[in-house]
């Protein structure tokens, strides 16, 4: 397996496109839709599932069915079904009535299933309802959630995607602002930041490593911490024979999402464990026509590396509208292989020089356009995860103190 060329077709930096109308329109849709699955959440499934947790406790006692029938409502899209029983029961010394079948009650299309409910509860037969001991006229004849458990996830997208869009929105809105805010600044003074220190930089995988260990699984465990409490009302169904198809084949992308998510956690876990490459930049920044030392060390694990190559990267990124969408546009303009090779004692300990042309792009950015230069690691382990760690480094233009 070879290394992937990192360069691409240039394309030129697209003209400045104000994002202000973009994140007007942007940020209130991402809020709708988060507030709209929040709605369902709290409105809707929360008390839904306490109902559920509540009925577990509530006491079975033996009823009489009264009658039984098919009811059709009438709705815009046709016609839609429920099967209404009425049953008796004692509780305590009183008599009571109900016609609750389960927790959700409504109705729905297939008149079939509801038919085949009334003949099996005729009028006289002996059944087993549940009863609310705060509230013995509250009562029901099933008090599983069966596929209705499965609606459940339907807020799931919309909270994800809301929260999701609002917190990007929100970030490229400040970025946006601070770009513009540094823009004035360098037209009103000159940049001093831009002076070429003296420090040393060290660059080191293992915080980032790390932390993407916790990002998968925190993920993965919220996610499959909601699909799991929809298994446990599928997995009994299976146990007793009588499978839930509808619900099976709801959940089975959901289960499978999650199983991909913690394949990937195990995926961050063995990638933790790799070689992990120190690079050293001295100076800190890199200056265009003048020397930097780039050094690394690899301090275990060389002997595993097949192919190892640290690059240096300039890359144009250009944001603008496409219709009602902001687009990202990236491209590669220069690469330098710092090193390329598949010796291990070259991977152990080395460094090289780095001198950019004068005339080269330096590290630039605005609210719409940058420039950004990163030195990528990247290193090849049989049967392993691969080594792919970029770090952004800062290219600064000729000496300004001269």
């Amino acid at each position: 397996m070879g290394f992937k060329s990192f360069r691409k077709k240039d394309k030129a930096l697209s003209s400045k496109k104000k994002e202000k109308v973009g994140n007007l329109i942007m940020i209130p849709f991402f809020g709708i839709f988060g507030l709209a699955g929040f709605a369902v959440l709290i409105f809707f499934v929360i008390p839904m599932w306490t109902k559920y947790f509540d009925a577990q406790s509530w006491q079975s006692k033996t009823a009489t069915v009264v009658w039984s029938k098919v009811r059709t409502h009438d709705g815009d899209d046709g016609d839609t079904y429920s099967a209404d029983i009425f049953y008796k029961y004692n509780y305590g010394e009183r008599v009571y009535k109900s016609n609750n079948v389960d927790l959700m009650g409504g109705s729905s299309s297939g008149r079939g299933g509801k038919q085949d409910k009334v003949k099996a509860h005729p009028p006289g037969k002996q059944i087993t309802c549940f009863v609310n001991p705060d509230n013995p006229h509250d009562a029901l004849l099933e008090r599983e959630m069966g596929w209705w458990a499965a609606f459940s996830l339907f807020p799931l997208p919309f909270i994800v995607v809301g929260v999701g869009g609002l917190i990007w929105g929100l970030k490229k809105k400040k970025k946006a602002l601070s770009a513009r805010a540094k823009l004035r600044k360098s037209k009103s003074r000159p940049d001093t930041s831009a002076y070429r220190s003296s420090h040393r930089k060290e660059f080191s995988p293992r915080g980032k490593r790390i932390g993407w260990i916790f990002g998968v699984l925190f993920i993965a465990a919220f996610w499959n911490g909601i699909v799991s409490v929809f298994l446990c009302q599928l997995i009994p169904t299976w146990q007793k024979g009588e499978p839930d198809w509808f619900l099976t084949l709801f959940l089975t992308p959901f289960v499978a999402v999650g199983i991909g998510m913690i394949l990937h956690v195990f995926y961050r876990i063995l990638a933790c464990f790799n070689a992990a490459p120190i690079l050293t930049l001295a100076p800190a920044e890199i200056t265009l026509g003048q020397a930097t030392q780039l050094k690394w060390k690899t301090l275990s694990g060389e002997h595993k590396l097949s192919h190892f190559a640290i690059y240096l990267v300039g890359e144009e990124e250009a944001r603008y509208r496409r219709g009602t969408d902001t687009v990202t546009d990236t491209s590669i303009f220069y690469e330098q292989a710092l090193i390329d090779t598949k010796d291990p004692r070259k991977v152990r300990r080395g460094e090289a020089e780095i001198v950019l042309p004068s005339d080269t792009m330096p590290s630039w950015k605005s609210s719409n356009n940058a420039i950004k230069w990163s030195l990528r690691v990247r290193g090849e382990i049989s049967f392993w995860p691969d080594i792919k760690d970029n770090y952004e480094v800062t290219v600064l233009p000729t000496d300004t103190q001269n």
